[in-house]
């Protein structure tokens, strides 16, 4: 990536709509891009960031709306509206204050959901969707909720897939829902046997590696997809873009810079995940920051959509 302001306002918004091309693609809308087969799909964040970034390809846009028509009974509601929540109260954290209107955008969606699946294609969306393949592994989500229905005990098996223990609490923060209801749920595995209870300074449950690979050999699964939390970063890929469309920060290097170094923190899994290391913002004072963050950042997003080759 080129070290100027003007080629990131025009290289990063492009690679992020091809990510989300990927993804959706992977959900059945057709189009020319391969579709999503590394990384698991959070089909809640993925349509908030897509909402968000509605004026930046219209068609990916109007796309989503035929889909959500004809699958929105396969999204849950309450993660859709808490994975919102973190979108604005990271926006709040930040100022992060411009005059689009994310709450009416909100609530057009939340209609959108209370369409039922009439389970054939209209005409028009015969031409754009294809029938939603549960088998694919980045899909593994909607596979569990087509086993459990679109409640917390999908959410709270698919985090034991991936992490070996927990609180009720850090699940709950980690897959966007309610703390009373993870309790409530992993109390009732821990006498099925499906979780254990942890006690002393780090409670909580645990899944053995045995359960875990059982449920795996259940959904069919040999080698899951790679697990990142959607609904932390897409937002946060979202603002940015938002950062580069209006005043003051497009145009400010020096604000972008600022920009960078609080956002810092919701990037941390993904650089560890991609093996990636930023620079530390201390030894990059004012707005030499830009550089440093834009380049990694690039660099991330470019094997998030081709996958983990590295240097392209």
């Amino acid at each position: 990536m080129g070290k100027s302001l003007k080629e990131f306002k025009k290289r990063y918004p492009e690679v992020l709509l091809e990510f989300h091309w990927r993804q959706w693609t992977a959900l059945g809308v057709a189009s020319h891009i391969k579709p999503e087969k590394t990384w698991i799909i959070d089909p809640e964040a993925l349509l908030i960031s897509t909402i968000l970034l509605k004026d930046r390809d219209k068609r990916l846009a109007q796309i989503t709306n035929e889909w959500v028509g004809e699958y929105g009974n396969l999204l849950n509601l309450p993660r859709f509206k808490k994975i919102w929540k973190h979108f604005d109260d990271l926006k709040n954290r930040l100022r992060f204050q411009h005059k689009e209107d994310f709450q009416e955008k909100y609530l057009k969606t939340l209609k959108s959901f209370k369409k039922i699946s009439r389970g054939d294609f209209s005409p028009r969306r015969r031409e754009v969707l294809s029938p939603v393949n549960l088998k694919e592994n980045p899909l593994i989500r909607l596979r569990l909720r087509n086993i459990f229905g679109q409640n917390v005990r999908s959410e709270i098996l698919l985090y034991f897939l991936y992490h070996d223990s927990g609180s009720s609490l850090s699940i709950a923060k980690e897959v966007f829902v309610e703390q009373k209801s993870v309790y409530n749920t992993a109390e009732a595995w821990v006498k099925t046997g499906i979780l254990e209870r942890v006690e002393g300074k780090h409670k909580g449950y645990l899944m053995s590696k045995n359960n875990r690979k059982k449920w795996l050999d259940v959904l069919g699964i040999q080698s899951p997809p790679e697990y990142l939390n959607w609904g932390r970063l897409l937002p946060a890929f979202c603002l940015i873009v938002k950062a580069l469309e209006i005043s003051p920060w497009k145009d400010d290097t020096y604000l972008l810079s600022s920009l960078f170094r609080d956002l810092v923190g919701e990037f941390r899994e993904l650089w560890r995940k991609l093996d990636l290391t930023l620079p530390e913002a201390s030894l990059y004072p004012g707005d030499t920051f830009f550089v440093a963050f834009a380049s990694t950042l690039m660099e991330a997003m470019k094997i998030l959509v081709k996958g983990k080759e590295k240097g392209i």
